[in-house]
């Protein structure tokens, strides 16, 4: 994904490209339901152990560049039809940051812990206390 999980469009198909896009386009729209609703589909729809151990590894890292993009959005489209993220391109993490130049080695230790808000899913996950 190249994008916050807010354009269908900006998502580039690795598997399954005989299908359309109607089930991240489903993904997306129920990100945008009120958050009880949302809170439901989640739960319905996305596996929640695999998505912990997603955040928890990208906190850890501290992956500044996670989740605006940069990460595989995965459905298990022939078993279970659940939705989890993947880690992709962990190169600024671990105290590195984007400063224009791909070559900096310097590193930044004040890295927030809470790496991924503005992503729709993990923002939404976030917001509740259960999580």
């Amino acid at each position: 994904m190249y994008d916050n999980l807010s354009d269908p469009n900006r998502a580039e198909k690795k598997t399954r490209k005989q299908e359309d896009r109607a089930d991240l386009q489903e993904f997306i729209a129920a990100m945008r339901l009120d958050p009880e609703s949302r809170r439901t589909w989640i739960y319905d729809h996305v596996d929640l152990p695999r998505m912990a151990s997603y955040l928890a590894g990208m906190f850890l890292v501290a992956d500044m560049d996670c989740c605006h993009k940069n990460y595989y959005a995965y459905r298990d489209s022939d078993g279970s039809g659940e939705w989890w993220y993947m880690p992709w391109d962990l190169d600024l993490s671990f105290g590195h940051n984007w400063t224009g130049h791909y070559f900096d080695d310097t590193l930044y230790p004040g890295a927030p812990l809470f790496v991924g808000r503005n992503n729709a899913l993990l923002g939404a996950l976030i917001t509740h206390p259960e999580w």
